[in-house]
């Protein structure tokens, strides 16, 4: 059997420790191990896109340039949904600077 404890940064509130000390020690009187992991959200590039409302093919380019980060697992790229709002601020001023060189 296995149990699991996920706490996401906004629950890391006064006393999430003991709860964490708590569920360590409950797991183990019961003869279970404990795992530690961390994991960061991430977006496929349509997802990214639809966050955006871009096209997919516009983040694949961007990908590509290296103006989004992104990690690939196998043949598929993954994007830390950290990124958005750096991109969306990044192409902002992007097209900020692109409208201003038409006036």
């Amino acid at each position: 059997m296995s149990d699991t404890l996920s706490l996401e940064v906004s629950e890391l509130t006064s006393g999430w420790e003991s709860r964490v000390v708590e569920f360590i020690r409950q797991s183990l009187d019961r003869g279970g191990r404990v795992v530690l992991s961390s994991e960061t959200p991430t977006l496929t590039p349509q997802e990214f896109a639809e966050h955006l409302q871009i096209s997919r093919s516009t983040v694949m380019r961007r990908i590509g340039e290296g103006a989004i980060a992104a990690s690939r697992r196998g043949n598929r790229y993954r994007i830390p949904k950290s990124e958005v709002e750096r991109f969306r601020a990044l192409y902002v001023r992007e097209l900020a600077a692109s409208f201003a060189e038409d006036f």
